[in-house]
């Protein structure tokens, strides 16, 4: 395996709660992504990020409130749990790294992560995690 491509805008998220995960990686603007939903059973449900309502604020460097939806990773006619619409919101400052040193030829782009509270359907109350996102290539 050689180095990893960072020139390209993803997200990455993990939410949990009590004995409950819920992980995702993708790029929602792009329609792609996946993740996991784990609880007390012993297999975690696979997901396939759907899309949402979650925007960014690149001068501030953080994300606005809003939703992010997950279906099942499986054939729909297959799987038997609902989707999951999640409400997430930032609640710290985000903190932002310099992406120069990942590229063979040195490029800055924004490039942060973000405590958040989310609410995720079937959880116990509101839980915590972080939002991190590569934003390259945005205006």
């Amino acid at each position: 395996m050689g180095p990893r491509e960072w020139r390209l805008p993803f997200a990455i998220g993990d939410l949990q709660g009590g004995d409950r995960q819920l992980y995702f990686v993708g790029s929602p603007r792009h329609g792609r992504g996946s993740g996991y939903l784990r609880d007390d059973s012993a297999e975690p449900r696979r997901l396939r990020w759907a899309g949402g309502t979650v925007g960014y604020d690149d001068k501030a460097r953080t994300i606005t409130p809003g939703t992010l939806r997950f279906e099942d990773a499986e054939d729909a006619e297959d799987a038997g749990g609902a989707p999951i619409e999640v409400e997430l919101e930032p609640i710290e400052p985000s903190v932002c790294f310099d992406m120069a040193h990942a590229c063979q030829e040195p490029e800055q782009w924004p490039y942060w992560r973000t405590l958040v509270r989310a609410r995720v359907p079937g959880w116990d109350g509101p839980c915590r995690g972080w939002f991190e996102a590569s934003r390259y290539g945005s205006p």
